[in-house]
């Protein structure tokens, strides 16, 4: 919208969510969800980001972005550098953070993820998008 500067999917109204969730749909976009459902924050971000590093040494993928939260940057990446090392695709990824008004592509695990949490008709809405699912435990 006019003045917006990204979308984050807890500040829209629901009329503008089912929109953008029809507008993602026509996108050649895919979404992996890690979910650590049970697992503190503390604990089960790591676990998920040691998963992706795997899933990504099958993939030909280079460069990861993730959100930034400054109070996981640290962590995320001596979480990255680890699993990556363990994966063989240190030489080959780089990971980044960034906020999500630097990366329009960050507004759609965003728009996923709440859907997901918010339940209701909303998973539904997404689900096209999502084309793997990994319990993280």
């Amino acid at each position: 919208m006019k003045g917006q500067e990204r979308i984050h999917f807890k500040s829209e109204r629901d009329a503008r969510r089912r929109t953008i969730c029809s507008a993602l749909e026509t996108l050649d976009v895919q979404a992996h969800v890690y979910d650590a459902t049970g697992l503190t924050p503390k604990v089960g971000r790591p676990r998920c980001l040691e998963a992706l590093a795997g899933d990504l040494a099958a993939l030909s993928v280079s460069r990861l972005v993730l959100e930034q939260d400054d109070s996981t940057v640290k962590s995320d990446r001596r979480t990255l550098f680890d699993a990556t090392g363990k994966h063989g695709i240190r030489d080959r990824l780089t990971y980044h953070h960034l906020r999500a008004k630097q990366e329009p592509m960050l507004w759609i695990p965003d728009a996923v993820a709440w859907c997901l949490a918010k339940g209701g008709e909303w998973p539904a809405r997404v689900r096209p998008l999502i084309t793997k699912t990994v319990a993280v435990r």
